[in-house]
């Protein structure tokens, strides 16, 4: 479904969903339309490009189509910090992804994790730049569902002291979380 569905409350509210498990973000402002579990992962924002581009960081953005996803932290970042660029919106991240590799967009902005794992699987794609953002992410629940938050959070918890966390996360990143 698509990602301002999930991040702004409606999809919880009509039933449509119970958790959005999406790579979110929490921020303030959905905060106000959603409640959050613990933090499990630190992100930050990448920049994807075909490899042959030559665009390695922001600079090389000036005159170029730049896509975004719609309602992400990307989009904010890439609005109010990318100069010179005519951002495009796209609805989903395969959308968006399909765009860098069909060159309807010269880059796109969005999470460090899918997009690596994006060009690992697409040769000729590649991520050139990552910008440090302190983003976390987190479950998102339907406001006031305490049951079903405190559950998740357990969950969580019971991951990182078993193991299980480090584990998962190893295996899709090949490394060790930062624990700091």
């Amino acid at each position: 479904m698509p990602f301002d569905g999930i991040q702004s409350g409606a999809a919880f509210d009509s039933g449509q969903c119970d958790i959005g498990a999406a790579a979110m973000t929490i921020t303030e402002e959905r905060k106000q339309n959603i409640d959050f579990s613990d933090p499990y992962f630190e992100a930050t924002q990448a920049l994807l490009v075909q490899q042959a581009s030559g665009i390695s960081d922001p600079s090389g953005l000036a005159g170029k189509k730049v896509g975004v996803q719609n309602s992400t932290t990307g989009q904010e970042y890439a609005q109010n910090n990318i100069t010179g660029a005519e951002i495009v919106v796209f609805e989903d991240l395969g959308l968006l992804t399909t765009a860098v590799q069909t060159g309807t967009v010269d880059a796109a902005i969005a999470d460090n994790g899918p997009l690596l794992d994006f060009a690992k699987k697409n040769p000729g794609l590649a991520v050139t730049a990552e910008f440090r953002t302190d983003e976390q992410y987190g479950f998102g629940v339907r406001k006031g569902n305490t049951a079903l938050l405190q559950a998740i959070n357990e969950s969580i918890a019971a991951s990182r002291s078993d193991g299980t966390y480090t584990q998962i996360y190893e295996k899709w990143f090949g490394q060790a979380p930062n624990q700091g």
